[in-house]
């Protein structure tokens, strides 16, 4: 089987920490196709404006998995693909025509799926990235996304750290308390084990909870 991409994925990942831990957030959309997984913070980006979209679609030939997200099919030969991954790397590291931070999926985890945050409370985090080093990381191995499972994806992710204020500490640890198990914080030595230690039950889960590997970038 041929080791070139037939996906492209990119996604912004926040690293949150409070006590020395790591937050952690059920995936909803893994939850309901059977999949019980810890993942970091953040998602993937949207693009911005038609002449990306057109850019995108027509000059590169990607084919959009689903509305404005950075997520596509690649087309064509082996070469063709490596030839269409070197110019969407070139697009991606510009920043232009797209999302550069990812508030959006974190407002949305956070406040609009989870209520553990709350923007009258003036508690939402600004984000910087985590490093100029690993302002971009670009891997290649097979997705665990529901529908795509064990497709050679390419992912291109940027990795932020979230800036936490005395007051947004405090409204985090007090929503934790209240959607626990749904948002937890992760121990190092879960992470480096990509297990959580204790059983917990979630939904049809029963068990010790998979944690994604995604979470060794902020270690």
């Amino acid at each position: 089987m041929s080791k070139i991409p037939l996906r492209v994925s990119c996604a912004g990942l926040v690293k949150i920490e409070i006590q020395g831990k790591l937050l952690g957030i059920i995936n909803k959309k893994r939850l309901a196709a059977g999949v019980t997984i810890y993942t970091p913070p953040g998602g993937s980006y949207h693009y911005q404006g038609r002449a990306t979209r057109h850019y995108l679609q027509d000059a590169l030939v990607l084919t959009f998995e689903e509305g404005r997200d950075l997520r596509f099919s690649l087309p064509g030969d082996p070469d063709q693909r490596l030839q269409i991954l070197d110019s969407f790397n070139s697009w991606f590291k510009s920043g232009q025509g797209r999302e550069t931070v990812p508030s959006r999926e974190l407002y949305e985890e956070l406040i609009g799926e989870e209520g553990v945050l709350s923007l009258e409370q003036n508690s939402f985090p600004k984000l910087s990235h985590l490093s100029e080093k690993q302002k971009h990381v670009r891997l290649r191995e097979a997705s665990s996304r529901p529908g795509h499972i064990g497709v050679i994806t390419e992912y291109f992710f940027e990795l932020f750290q979230a800036h936490l204020t005395k007051h947004s500490r405090k409204a985090l640890l007090q929503g934790l308390k209240q959607r626990y198990p749904m948002v937890r914080l992760l121990a190092l030595d879960e992470i480096l084990m990509e297990k959580t230690k204790d059983s917990l039950q979630i939904k049809d889960h029963e068990g010790p909870v998979p944690i994604a590997s995604s979470f060794f970038y902020f270690l």
